[in-house]
């Protein structure tokens, strides 16, 4: 394959992708020809967004969890740790509760949420998550459209034939007829005399 060739395969997509801008900006590629709609099926089962949220939910509350057992460790190893030069340490039941109150609190929210998650549905009817939900009609875009891309590739096509199988290049500025006249004849005119 040569060089020419293989420039011109990579410059092929971009190439797609110019008509089909160009087809939405000029004619409307994608729109659609009509608006008609019709009715949704109420009775279609749809996912249910609140569970989605009520799981996020209950990861924030884990990581909360979490961050609290990995506190109250900490405030455990340092209750039960002796004083320099002290072998005895003594804890009560209301030091133990209070280093521990705040991990009971995060697993009591999280045996909530995680309660919460499990009673909500995953779907739900389209009836009552949205009631009167309706649908855009299936439409077969204009035959015109594809009709004007073929078009604009078969003219491109044999313009690039042209340029490439019989070295026709476009000129920059179309001469005007006594140039043009003026460089095709022989040069066997003579320049006027000066008016004596």
């Amino acid at each position: 394959m040569s060089a020419g060739e293989v420039v011109y395969r990579m410059g092929s997509r971009w190439r797609q992708e110019n008509q089909f801008r160009y087809a939405c900006m000029h004619f409307d590629l994608d729109s659609h020809d009509s608006y008609s709609s019709t009715g949704d099926d109420e009775e279609r089962m749809v996912t249910y967004p609140q569970k989605a949220r009520a799981y996020q939910l209950v990861v924030a509350v884990r990581n909360r969890h979490a961050e609290a057992a990995a506190v109250a460790d900490l405030n455990l190893l340092a209750l039960k740790t002796p004083d320099d030069g002290s072998d005895e340490v003594m804890v009560t039941s209301a030091m133990h509760n209070q280093v521990m109150a705040p991990l009971w609190e995060a697993e009591a929210a999280l045996i909530a949420a995680e309660k919460n998650h499990k009673a909500i549905p995953a779907k739900l009817r389209l009836g009552e998550l949205n009631p009167g939900q309706q649908v855009l009609d299936t439409e077969v875009k204009l035959i015109h459209h594809g009709v004007r891309m073929a078009a604009y590739n078969t003219a491109m096509t044999n313009a690039r034939k042209i340029r490439t199988n019989t070295g026709y290049r476009r000129r920059i500025r179309k001469p005007t007829p006594s140039c043009a006249r003026s460089s095709t004849s022989p040069a066997t005119s003579t320049p006027p005399s000066p008016a004596t």
